[in-house]
């Protein structure tokens, strides 16, 4: 009586998400079986391994799965067998990916030697997750594609929810964000409605990054605003507290730092993923050691506190390497080198990049494409703005064929091409930009002396980044506009822009809480600008442009090319007199004494 009424308390306590209660109810029946001198079921060790994995307990729900195995194979029970090979190959993905494909393999093979093609649905989701996390994505979107198709002809609304949450989370790995954000409300509206909430959850924590993202910074984003973005991962973070769900509450964590940040949430993002860190440690699951380390050393990166965003990324690189996906490393590397470049280590930056496997440039999964970016930014830094810019052009060729091959890979009749039609129906400029990108390559067209082409570039970016609320990204690209018209000798307009830019940065740098942190974003952020424009940080300093007159601005940009005053009245139209006029103001609002130092002022603040 002990075994059957504790082994239902803990099946009942199992469904209603309470996996402490499941667990002891468990144990219970395990412990009766003992006393009944019973070999206790497979089924029995496996919903205790399932226990500890929620908690986050890796070692013993490792025991309880090969326990449950040994079990099932001594009964000759296939079906239990392919239960067990499945949730070890689950479990591994958190420690060894080479381990858990060969788990996920077997059970694979298991299920298409029976007549079960439930079995072989949830053996094809899980392959095919394991293979775009080896940035396998043709493969990988195969297999997915394949167990969605039997899940909707077995009418399965809960296995239509899991692989609609893996092809979200396998596009988004893809550089397909725009399909991405389909599946995952696809996914979410099947497990509400088949009562599933771990498929539910899952696909919540996800949500976030179907937008600005520091992942995402490579791809074009879907529509999707802060508060959604926060509504959804703190559903799925309420979820995982009362499940007790320890593994997915740091990854919910994790994704919603990656998704604020970008959006310059920088307190509450900052929060999350210092939050992201400690769970993901306290369980020691190394694919979300990687990902709460990756989010803070992003999130460092912006904030230009280069040495922590270093020590973070390197954190990540360590844990990243553990598990052995291609993916998470190639995530990690990208951020680590823009990191290491924006520090002024360039061997180091290039000792980084030359760990990652990224052999062709045409790439798809968004690992990659950070890595590939990362190599155009220090092509740049190198003095090889053409070889950046011939990197970056191959890179942005290749975002239209992520979107057909979510299609190809699923197939190609007719529902579902217009399933995938009607995801890009209605899509806007916005939605097909990628600022970061085209803010590097303006850089790179403005040292080819392309002006024109690079204005252009950075009108498009910024139009996008402020549709989606991207503040970081947006005052960088007005820094750059700044900067050209500078060049252009369109002072009036520089000054514009840099005021854009400084007021943006001053609004995010309200939202830090006080400390050296902001303290020094707004120290590093202010040295980027002419020293002129610092007052407008309120940070100590001179007027705009040192107080000088339109004219007077002109003047000096002549005087920093070592022309004569004869050279410069003709060419402003005016008096040798009044261009000494004009020079003599200059020295005079400058505090200096010869036309040198003039010149060697506008040569800096004024080019």
């Amino acid at each position: 009586q002990a075994l059957d009424h504790a082994r239902r308390a803990g099946e009942r306590a199992e469904a209603l998400f309470a996996p402490r209660a499941a667990l002891h109810n468990f144990r219970l029946a395990l412990e009766a079986a003992g006393q009944l001198g019973l070999a206790a079921p497979a089924g029995l060790h496996r919903a205790c391994g399932q226990c500890f994995e929620l908690l986050g307990e890796f070692d013993p729900a490792c025991g309880q799965y090969q326990s449950a195995l040994e079990a099932a194979r001594a009964a000759e029970d296939a079906r239990e067998e392919w239960h067990c090979l499945l949730a070890l190959g689950w479990l591994w993905t958190g420690r060894d990916y080479e381990r858990a494909g060969d788990y996920m393999q077997q059970a694979l093979e298991l299920a298409r030697s029976g007549h079960d093609r439930s079995m072989l649905a949830v053996s094809l989701n899980r392959i095919g997750n394991w293979h775009m996390m080896r940035e396998q994505a043709d493969e990988g979107l195969r297999y997915i594609g394949q167990a969605l198709d039997i899940f909707r002809a077995l009418g399965d609304f809960a296995g239509q929810a899991a692989a609609n949450d893996l092809l979200g989370v396998s596009t988004v790995m893809n550089g397909d964000v725009l399909h991405a954000r389909h599946y995952y409300d696809q996914a979410i509206t099947a497990a509400r409605a088949a009562g599933d909430r771990i498929t539910l959850t899952q696909s919540l924590s996800m949500l976030p990054m179907c937008g600005p993202g520091y992942l995402t910074i490579t791809v074009p984003w879907p529509r999707l605003t802060t508060s959604e973005c926060v509504q959804a991962g703190e559903e799925a973070l309420s979820n995982t507290r009362e499940m007790g769900w320890r593994v997915q509450e740091a990854a919910a964590l994790s994704y919603l730092a990656f998704g604020l940040g970008p959006r310059g949430e920088y307190a509450q993002a900052l929060g999350y993923a210092q939050r992201a860190v400690e769970a993901a440690s306290g369980v020691e699951h190394a694919v979300f050691q990687s990902a709460a380390h990756s989010a803070l050393g992003a999130l460092y990166l912006d904030l230009l506190a280069l040495p922590e965003a270093v020590e973070q990324l390197e954190t990540a690189q360590r844990y990243a390497r553990q598990t052995g996906s291609p993916h998470l490393l190639h995530n990690v590397i990208g951020y680590l080198a823009l990191a290491l470049l924006a520090a002024g280590a360039h061997e180091r930056a290039k000792q980084v990049l030359d760990g990652a496997t990224v052999l062709a440039d045409a790439v798809r999964a968004i690992g990659e494409r950070l890595v590939v970016t990362a190599r155009a930014e220090m092509e740049l830094t190198d003095g090889q703005p053409s070889a950046a810019l011939a990197r970056l052009e191959k890179l942005l060729a290749v975002i239209p064929r992520a979107e057909r091959l979510a299609v190809d890979a699923i197939g190609l009749h007719a529902g579902k091409v217009a399933e995938a039609a009607d995801v890009s129906a209605g899509r806007t400029l916005a939605e097909a930009v990628v600022p970061h990108l085209w803010l590097l390559a303006a850089r790179a067209l403005a040292v080819l002396d392309r002006t024109s082409e690079a204005e252009t570039l950075l009108q498009e970016a910024a139009d996008c980044a402020r549709e989606h609320g991207a503040r970081p990204i947006l005052w960088r690209i007005l820094h750059e506009r700044g900067r050209l018209c500078v060049a252009a000798r369109r002072l009036d307009a520089a000054n514009q822009y840099y005021s854009e830019a400084v007021a943006i940065v001053r609004e995010l740098s309200a939202g830090l809480p006080e400390g050296e942190l902001r303290e020094n974003f707004i120290r590093s952020a202010a040295g980027m600008f002419p020293r002129s424009a610092t007052h407008e940080f309120g940070q100590p300093g001179v007027p705009a442009f040192a107080g000088l007159t339109r004219r007077e601005r002109e003047v000096a940009a002549l005087l920093a090319q070592g022309i004569s005053n004869r050279a410069i009245a003709d060419a402003l139209v005016v008096s040798e007199r009044t261009v000494e006029k004009h020079a003599e103001n200059i020295m005079s609002k400058l505090g200096f004494s010869s036309r040198a130092q003039v010149a060697v002022w506008a040569a800096s603040k004024l080019q």
